[in-house]
């Protein structure tokens, strides 16, 4: 009787343990996720082109691109 219990305890022991370090690895890796993403910055793209209405003037748009290389 003494011998199961003891081994029942290091069971859930383990068990506990095994989910702890589970749930650490889950958090560590979603936190080194978003600091790897907050670190990246979007590529700005500048297009110019004569406006229709009133030629010679150029109208500017700017857009925030996620990819490396936009174009």
């Amino acid at each position: 009787m003494k011998r199961g219990t003891r081994l029942m305890g290091l069971g859930i022991a383990l068990a506990v343990n095994g989910a702890a370090l589970l749930a650490l690895n889950v958090a560590m890796v979603d936190g080194a996720d978003r600091d790897r993403l907050s670190q990246q910055e979007p590529e700005r793209v500048l297009i110019t082109a004569p406006g229709p209405e009133q030629p010679g003037q150029e109208m500017l748009a700017t857009q925030n691109c996620p990819g490396r290389k936009a174009l």
